[in-house]
């Protein structure tokens, strides 16, 4: 987790911060031995009273929480840096893929063109490239948005849209343990301070 930490700090040396939300956790997205994207997840000021019936639980392995985590409507926010350059359709069907494996069937039909087109234009030939910065943020738990670079690329209202791509990182089938076992220990320090 050395290497993983070192590469998503920013230039001061800290994890970034954004207004009004908790950094939780970090990590690294890999295929194989290759480092796709950083990882940093924030939560909302409202996530520790959201969360508080689980002070002084385990909250590793704990399936009633990540329920609750992944459905509950304080803000959650997941930032992406490119470590390596990566074809766009690539991404696209990346991510596709994860949440047609997270919602129902129906539900993913209804909302796969929205994302599909949400996703094609968040990841062009120029946004996919080593350094640049990808934001997913889940608002309320009803709107998904995805900024690039700072630029917002559009949303699309979908709580099962929300809590899928919330479950990609700390879900029990995570694309990243690492990842999801940071942020799971930095909300259990958030909610136990």
């Amino acid at each position: 987790m050395k290497i993983a930490s070192s590469l998503i700090k920013s230039d001061n040396g800290h994890a970034g911060s954004l207004p009004g939300q908790t950094f939780v956790g970090s990590g690294i997205r890999a295929k194989g031995p290759i480092s796709v994207y950083s990882i940093q997840m924030f939560v909302g000021n409202r996530a520790k009273s959201a969360l508080s019936a689980f002070k002084g639980k385990q909250l590793k392995g704990n399936k009633a929480f990540v329920e609750e985590f992944e459905k509950a409507s304080f803000q959650k926010t997941i930032q992406l840096r490119m470590l390596r350059t990566v074809g766009p359709q690539k991404m696209i069907t990346s991510f596709n893929d994860a949440v047609s494996t997270r919602v129902p069937k129906a539900t993913f039909k209804k909302i796969s063109g929205n994302l599909d087109n949400l996703l094609s234009k968040s990841f062009t030939e120029s946004t996919s490239t080593k350094g640049t910065e990808i934001t997913f943020s889940m608002t309320g738990g009803t709107s998904f948005s995805i900024s690039v670079s700072g630029k917002n690329q559009g949303s699309i209202w979908s709580p099962a849209l929300c809590k899928a791509f919330t479950d990609i990182y700390v879900g029990p089938n995570a694309v990243s343990s690492s990842t999801r076992d940071s942020i799971i220990a930095g909300v259990s320090g958030m909610i136990n301070a």
